[in-house]
């Protein structure tokens, strides 16, 4: 599942930016390329609403690595209604680091410090992304849309 929200987002990118995606999906160096060579990393997820943050997971040290690397790091906000954002992260040595309930550590990126690059209302992505996700945000809103 969260593959596919990972494909979707870069997909949604790719168009926005008249980018061309990589080749090789585990590319250890970037998710696309833009016409005139910028390389782009593309996260989609749902913000750590407690923090106001996106976030990169620490112990996965080659993503990290790369999201820390690259030209553009973008986030696409997985949605809980039918607005998708697009946000970029400008400073990425802006962020700390928290510890969710889990036990996972996680690099937190401000979403305050990030532009919002495009937003556009697309129920049919939303409701593809929200289906996809883990979040219990997430569930717990379309467990509501449904009852109301």
């Amino acid at each position: 599942n969260l593959e596919r929200n990972g494909d979707r987002g870069e997909d949604f990118v790719a168009q926005l930016l008249n980018a061309i995606r990589s080749m090789n999906k585990y590319d250890s160096e970037k998710d696309m390329t833009t016409a005139d060579g910028t390389e782009v990393e593309v996260k989609t997820q749902v913000p750590w609403y407690a923090e106001n943050a996106f976030t990169l997971d620490l112990a996965k040290k080659t993503n990290f690595d790369k999201c820390m690397k690259v030209d553009r790091l973008i986030f696409v906000e997985i949605p809980r209604n039918d607005v998708i954002k697009v946000y970029e992260c400008g400073d990425r040595r802006g962020g700390w680091t928290s510890t969710t309930s889990k036990g996972r550590r996680m690099y937190c990126l401000p979403i305050s410090e990030m532009n919002l690059i495009h937003s556009e209302v697309n129920p049919e992505l939303a409701k593809s992304l929200q289906a996809d996700s883990n979040s219990k945000f997430i569930k717990s809103d379309l467990l509501l849309s449904r009852t109301v």
